[in-house]
């Protein structure tokens, strides 16, 4: 009797590895035909595929597996696509409880779901909880990873530009500055060392601190102009941010000219008569009224309006201002004042 136990055992234990075999065989089918579809844009298919896989996995290894914590993390990734917030933040959460049982609490793949968590909440406004999760982030990875891996600038990158939304400039400012100090180790990654340089020069900027500002903002220019054409947005920020530092430090000059590239730019990728031209305009219109010159600001402030009387609506805020900008010219026109 005994013996013939052991063949059925034998048997059962055959079937669930064929079963477990076609599952799979499945899932790989599924992970393939998933990632195609995430290719080509088609998200919401994806995103069927993948919660398939998260079925499929629990299946073959269990509910708490590190394959389901990886499938649950790639679901998340998707609806984060599809701006579906509610459903990203209920995997992004899953994945992160799954991946700690199943790879420990301090593994790195927790560390990642938590960055995703992060910046879901961050997409929701939800600032709090976002620290939260880019703090326990940032802990496993600088325990994990060294304190000056890449991972953990990215993380404190991401600290920095929280602090700075919630008004907490001193400490946007540290995070930063670590954060750069980081990828200034690397020889890669100037992207990042733009981008930081140009969170770093905002900062700098609504603390007041237009010396220092300019210093990191031109430095990001700089660094941006290698990886960006002139008209790219990113970049075309960068410049705007140091037209202005230059303008509050009293260099209006300098401020002219980045904006006169700015425009040059504008005109290039949309056309004199786009509404972006018109924003620009209107800056240089500022910039010549501080240097007391008010024809260059009129004829700026005249075409500002020609482009806006054709973009917006009469009632238009920013046309409205414009209307009043150039009645105050005029008035200084009509007092002799060139």
């Amino acid at each position: 009797m005994e013996g013939y136990k052991i063949a059925d055992d034998a048997i059962d234990a055959k079937q669930e590895d064929q079963e477990k075999r076609a599952l799979d065989e499945e899932s790989r089918k599924l992970q393939s035909d998933a990632t195609e579809y995430l290719k080509t844009g088609n998200y919401p298919k994806a995103a069927e595929l993948f919660e398939k896989i998260v079925h499929h996995q629990i299946q073959v290894n269990g509910e708490q597996d590190a394959t389901v914590g990886t499938a649950l993390h790639n679901v998340a990734s998707v609806y984060i696509k599809m701006k579906h917030y509610d459903k990203a933040i209920s995997f992004c959460l899953e994945a992160v409880r799954v991946r700690k049982i199943g790879m420990g609490e301090d593994h790195v793949d927790v560390a990642s779901s938590l960055m995703k968590l992060g910046t879901v909440y961050c997409a929701t406004e939800k600032r709090e909880f976002a620290l939260m999760a880019f703090r326990e982030a940032l802990s496993i990875r600088q325990n994990k990873l060294g304190m000056r891996d890449p991972g953990v600038g990215q993380v404190l990158g991401h600290i920095g530009v929280l602090h700075f939304e919630e008004g907490e400039n001193l400490a946007a400012l540290v995070s930063l500055q670590d954060a750069l100090a980081i990828a200034r180790l690397s020889e890669d990654g100037n992207h990042e060392k733009g981008e930081i340089l140009c969170n770093i020069g905002t900062v700098r900027l609504k603390r007041k601190q237009y010396e220092q500002a300019i210093v990191a903002l031109d430095e990001s220019r700089r660094i941006q102009q290698l990886e960006y054409d002139d008209a790219h947005p990113i970049f075309m920020g960068t410049l705007n941010c140091l037209a202005y530092a230059h303008s509050k430090n009293g260099n209006n000059k300098e401020a002219l000219r980045i904006y006169k590239k700015i425009l040059r730019s504008q005109i290039a990728q949309h056309g004199a008569f786009h509404v972006d031209c018109s924003r620009t305009l209107s800056k240089m219109s500022i910039i010549y009224e501080k240097m007391e010159n008010y024809s260059n600001a009129k004829d700026c402030t005249t075409e500002v309006l020609a482009i806006q009387s054709k973009e917006l609506r009469p009632n238009n805020p920013e046309y409205l201002e414009s209307r009043k900008t150039l009645a105050r010219i005029d008035h200084y026109l009509k007092k002799g004042i060139k």
